[in-house]
């Protein structure tokens, strides 16, 4: 038993140095995502529309972003410092962090595009669908 005491003690010492280590990053993507959601969503929606579910609270509209954003200097530059009502994030995370949300934001509206909005009635149809009532035809 005291043979193993030493190697025992060695290891028991080393549990709480190997437990408070960090844990792996997430892949760039992953990370990318969970910073978008945490700080993009609310306002640029999910498929970057400016549809997020904080816009109905602002005075300026979010613009449309779906298709259009790249990364490139520039826009890592918007993201961090901000534009116009968009505040920077530079507090929040690094150009490498924001580069990954950028190449989230850059493939998330391909993974759900917007549905696109019914036509609006020709004439004549508000006329048919109100003499039907509620009972429909009949």
């Amino acid at each position: 038993m005291t043979r193993w005491l030493p190697l025992l003690t060695t290891v028991l010492l080393a549990l709480p140095a190997v437990a408070g280590q960090p844990t792996k990053r997430p892949p760039d993507a992953e990370h990318g995502k969970e910073l978008w959601m945490r700080h993009c969503n609310t306002c640029h929606g999910a498929t970057n529309h400016g549809d997020g579910p904080a816009t109905a609270a602002l005075v300026i509209p979010v613009p449309d972003l779906a298709g259009k954003v790249d990364v490139t200097k520039e826009t890592i530059d918007v993201v961090m410092n901000g534009k116009g009502p968009m505040p920077g994030f530079e507090a929040s995370f690094d150009r490498d962090e924001a580069k990954r949300v950028l190449q989230y934001m850059k493939g998330a509206h391909e993974a759900a595009p917007l549905a696109p909005k019914p036509p609006p009635p020709e004439d004549g149809e508000d006329a048919e669908a109100e003499g039907q009532g509620a009972g429909g035809p009949g």
